[in-house]
Order: C-alpha cells, then structure tokens, then sequence
C-alpha cells in the first residue's frame, strides 16, 4: 500500500490535490470531494468530506465549494488529502448539490 502523496518530481511532492469543474448553467449549490481508499469502492466507503484549503469561490463549512453565479464558469478547489491513509488504488469522488428552484419555489 502507498500513502496518499501527489509527486510531480522526486523532491516534490504534497498532500494537497488542485480540482477544478465546469459548470456550463449555474444553478447554485455546491460540490465535495470524497475518497475511497479501497481498490472496490462502494458507497459505504465514501464517509468523510476532504477539506478544501482554498478555492475560487465560496467555501462553506470548510469542505463544501460553492457553484459561482456565470454560466460556463470553472470552478477551482484545493483539497487536502488524509494524513496517513495507504492504498494501491483510491477513488476521488465529487459531489454537485443543487439548490435550484424555478421562479415559484413553492412548484
């Protein structure tokens, strides 16, 4: 098993993972970042939300990233990783939860 570490040369290396999504309509809301450190993965091993650093947009309750307001817009995250976990092979999974309602939220 490895831990979890992103290298891009042998003395580089970091915890840290740049995400980026594109939203071609905005309809609000916000996404998250899961892993699964199993090499099946099924939905009982997506428990945790990976903090998010930093981003372009809001960030809510430190793991959330808020969708911006422009249609066909990209929106950049900076997650960390855990410290500690191994794995040969790990999935990422992003969540986007809308908050859309038409003109009427009561329809």
């Amino acid at each position: 098993a490895y831990e979890i570490v992103m290298c891009w040369s042998s003395d580089v290396c970091s915890s840290d993972l740049d995400i980026e999504a594109q939203f071609v309509a905005h309809h609000f809301g916000y996404y998250y970042v899961e892993l699964c450190p199993f090499e099946t993965e099924t939905d009982d091993c997506f428990t945790h939300m990976l903090p998010i650093l930093s981003g372009t947009e809001e960030i809510r309750d430190g793991n959330k990233l808020c969708v911006g307001q422009r249609d066909n817009s990209i929106a950049f995250a900076r997650v960390k990783l855990p410290d500690g976990v191994r794995c040969n092979r790990c999935t990422l999974r992003w969540t986007y939860r809308t908050s859309y309602w038409r003109d009427d939220p009561s329809n």
